[in-house]
């Protein structure tokens, strides 16, 4: 996968997932793994790109194994989920 690609990949895929839901976003193993045909090189350049768009764009983002904040509830990435963002209030 190039960067295009990559990129490209992303804004179809989070246009997608921004107007189902702008403040709450989530990309999983099973999305990219299967979904998409990602293999490990693939994955983490998508999620390399896909950070730091986020983040452009008034994100937290977070990963595996970490805890954030949601609506009042407080909840941890798990294992199968790649990246959860939350929009910055």
């Amino acid at each position: 996968m190039t960067e295009k690609q990559a990129i490209s990949l992303i804004e179809s895929t989070l246009d997608k997932k921004m107007n189902e839901n702008e403040n709450y976003i989530k990309y999983t193993f099973y999305e990219l793994t299967v979904k998409y045909n990602l293999n490990e090189t693939d994955k983490v350049l998508f999620l390399k790109f896909l950070r730091i768009k986020l983040q452009n764009n008034n994100y937290n983002v977070y990963t595996e194994g970490q805890s954030y904040e949601y609506n009042g509830v407080t909840k941890d990435v798990k294992e199968n989920e790649l990246l959860v963002a939350v929009k910055k209030k």
